[in-house]
């Protein structure tokens, strides 16, 4: 009987080192995560996604070797969506190098190439779609207008100005 009550003690003497150290782990992941998030959305910003937010979502859950609560990162790409788990979140899809010959254009060829792009992208579960366009084509860009595309950057590649489009999908 003495055995099981030196074991007992042990038990709750770790248990007990265990609960005060799960108590503090909290505050910390909290305030680790107001930089992190900050950070993260920063270098976002930077990569001409301005509508992404990111937010560490920390949350009680049942003890474990980990502490006793959850932590998930949650994101979301786009302007009025919702913030999704990241390990859940499929990422934007990218259309690119699409061409119409000039002889074909203006018959709406290229509005119908980029529908069928969106199409094959959305049922691959990705849920947005960007892109990069010269910022002096024209038709491109009233194709890009007449689909509801929004411009969410600006950069320059090989000494040209190009408008980053995006949409959800």
């Amino acid at each position: 009987q003495a055995y099981l009550d030196a074991v007992d003690q042990k038990i709750a003497h770790a248990l007990s080192a265990y609960q005060k150290a799960a108590q503090k782990l909290p505050l910390a992941r909290q305030k680790g995560a107001v930089s992190l998030d900050a950070e993260i959305v920063k270098h976002l910003k930077e990569l001409m996604l301005k509508n992404a937010r990111f937010k560490t979502d920390i949350t009680p859950a049942e003890p474990s070797k980990y502490g006793s609560d959850r932590v998930e990162f949650l994101i979301s790409m786009n302007r009025g969506e919702d913030l999704k788990p990241l390990a859940k979140t499929a990422s934007g899809g990218e259309l690119s190098r699409l061409a119409v010959a000039i002889d074909c254009q203006n018959q709406g060829i290229a509005r119908e190439m980029l529908k069928h792009g969106m199409d094959v992208l959305r049922n691959r579960g990705y849920l947005s779609v960007h892109f990069l366009v010269n910022k002096y084509n024209i038709k491109a860009i009233r194709s890009y207008d007449a689909l509801d595309f929004q411009i969410v950057g600006e950069c320059n590649l090989y000494d040209q100005p190009y408008l980053c489009y995006e949409k959800a999908l």
